[in-house]
């Protein structure tokens, strides 16, 4: 499973690792159980390969 956040519809992100402090949690997710919010830690690894590189860092 991957840890995407869903800001609208239209706007979604899969980053390689997402925290979020307890605290956090129960504001930020729905009903299905998905982050709807701005987690306290993203990271995003860039993949090796320039249309790699350039694919992480558009979405």
């Amino acid at each position: 499973m991957a840890a995407g956040v869903i800001f609208s519809e239209s706007d979604n992100v899969i980053p390689d690792v997402v925290w979020v402090s307890n605290k956090s949690l129960v504001h930020l997710l729905d009903e299905s159980g998905h982050l709807t919010g701005t987690t306290e830690l993203v990271i995003e690894i860039l993949s090796p390969g320039k249309t790699n590189q350039q694919q992480d860092k558009e979405y």
